[in-house]
């Protein structure tokens, strides 16, 4: 696949994942995230349900496997269904660290993505 078709094949994943979840009550954009420690991010600024799924292009144009762009999209899904409690537990009056939530809502993720993601990735 090109770079191209691995953007357009991240994005439809995600879309796909979305609307299995439910998440429909959020604006999502896709954009170029060149963070070399991910793959991929989602970012909620704030609680306006704007938020943004990045993908990085570096690591899409060294892959040739679709199960893993695909699991990389699933993961930013869940991350998407996870914001609102990581913009809620990092308040400023938080008892939790930043690095605990985050450490909690991966632990979450990888839960589910071991759970559930070769079930979901079968519906269409």
């Amino acid at each position: 696949m090109t770079l191209k078709q691995k953007i357009n094949f991240f994005k439809s994943e995600a879309k796909r994942f979305i609307a299995i979840h439910g998440l429909i009550n959020y604006a999502v954009f896709f954009d170029s995230d060149e963070n070399p420690e991910c793959r991929a991010s989602c970012e909620m600024p704030d609680s306006n349900r704007q938020l943004t799924i990045g993908y990085n292009e570096t690591w899409l144009r060294q892959t040739d496997d679709c199960d893993e762009i695909s699991k990389t999209a699933y993961h930013e899904v869940i991350e998407l269904l996870l914001a609102k409690l990581r913009l809620m537990a990092s308040e400023k009056e938080s008892y939790y660290s930043n690095v605990m939530i985050d450490e909690e809502i991966h632990r979450i993720i990888r839960l589910l993505e071991n759970i559930y993601f070769d079930k979901i990735k079968k519906i269409s």
